[in-house]
């Protein structure tokens, strides 16, 4: 038996535990980031929200930030915070961390969704009445539901916002500020002036770097940044899903021939899967050390290991070595049948064993056989007439 008091000091402490995170849900949202403000560290925002530094550091770094330089107006992770289902979450009002919105993706349905984030359909329905078509269908993808938490009479619908002007860049290795304006298209001096930086200053990794024209109406997280396909060469993209090559194809205004020569490894159909990255021909040899990855919401750079899907450059026109091993096959397999059967009958002169027949060897053979057959009847014979006398 466990004694009484024990229990209630365990109990108390489960208790004690879980109010933190509840208090921030309640006041952060469902998935809950503090924005650093001045004077701010780590321990001193921890004391202020009734959270261990230990545990801040781990949802910290669970969203990949760099807590060893936070920086003013820098948003971080709070426990409670999913990874895996809050990256396509944002929040619309930087003051009021409770009005938060779903970006809505390809595929996606009111069930779906609302079992990502652990509601009851009817539950998110009714929050999104206004926003669904025929009481059930979400809007396209790219657009916004509401979450739990939201208070219509002070939170900001986000979809009737401007959203090109509100994007976010998310920093990577090896980014520079120039290279993220000229592959954005945008001003270097407005994108450094904007999220003030200077052009001596590295951009930390995973730096939520506004691009212009940025506006006050914008949502404190903005939206994920989307590189257009048109601005760049060597582009890679991502498969949608319920997308194919074959409309992928058609999307980039190329032939499915010229996408799988440039991407030989996803003829095997069990690699073609929602998120599988994609070659956009034309695709020469040059851009395997500089590609592009367009129209894939945040982020512009493939993975350290990506293999290109075994595509090693080549010509630009690849498509007649598309078909040069189908026509191979065929014509080698024609003249092995030719040649070989229709002489081999030939030999069928093989009655050179008829030459053996003059073996009448065997024939005389048959003589004293028939001489030796001739004397035992006369034997039998003799032997009966004596038996008679």
């Amino acid at each position: 038996m466990v004694p009484r008091a024990l229990l209630a000091a365990l109990c108390l402490a489960v208790a004690v535990q879980a109010m933190p995170t509840e208090k921030i849900a309640a006041e952060y949202g469902f998935c809950p980031k503090y924005t650093v403000q001045t004077g701010d560290t780590l321990f001193d925002i921890g004391k202020k929200l009734g959270v261990e530094t230990a545990d801040l550091t781990a949802a910290t770094e669970a969203c990949k930030l760099n807590i060893d330089l936070l920086q003013i107006g820098q948003a971080i992770c709070l426990p409670g915070y999913n990874v895996t289902i809050c990256d396509d979450v944002v929040r619309t009002d930087p003051d009021r961390p409770y009005c938060q919105v779903y970006i809505v993706k390809e595929g996606d349905t009111t069930a779906k969704v609302a079992a990502k984030f652990g509601l009851k359909e009817d539950e998110f329905v009714k929050l999104n009445s206004d926003y669904l078509n025929d009481g059930y269908t979400l809007p396209v993808a790219g657009q916004y539901v509401r979450l739990p938490g939201w208070n219509q009479a002070k939170c900001r619908d986000f979809n009737d916002n401007d959203l090109p002007n509100c994007q976010v860049y998310t920093v990577v290795a090896g980014d520079s500020a120039r290279d993220i304006a000229q592959k954005y298209k945008v001003d270097l001096d407005a994108m450094l002036e904007l999220n003030g930086l200077n052009y001596t200053d590295a951009l930390p990794l995973n730096f939520k770097l506004k691009l212009p024209e940025w506006n006050a109406s914008c949502p404190a997280d903005g939206i994920p940044a989307v590189l257009p396909a048109d601005t760049v060469d060597c582009r890679v993209t991502t498969l949608g899903t319920g997308q194919t090559l074959a409309s992928l194809a058609e999307k980039y205004m190329t032939s499915l021939n010229a996408l799988l020569a440039v991407n030989p490894a996803l003829t095997n159909a069990t690699l073609l899967q929602p998120g599988t990255f994609v070659l956009v021909p034309p695709f020469p040899a040059e851009c395997l050390a500089k590609a592009n990855l367009v129209d894939v919401p945040g982020t512009t750079t493939l993975p350290a290991n990506f293999d290109y899907n075994g595509y090693q450059g080549g010509s630009k026109t690849p498509s007649p070595a598309v078909s040069a091993p189908v026509a191979a096959p065929a014509p080698e397999a024609a003249p092995t049948p030719v040649a070989a059967p229709s002489p081999e009958p030939t030999p069928s002169p093989q009655t050179a064993p008829l030459a053996p027949e003059p073996v009448p060897a065997p024939g005389s053979a048959a003589a004293p056989a028939a001489a030796a057959a001739s004397l035992a009847v006369a034997a039998v014979a003799l032997l009966a007439g004596a038996l008679a006398l």
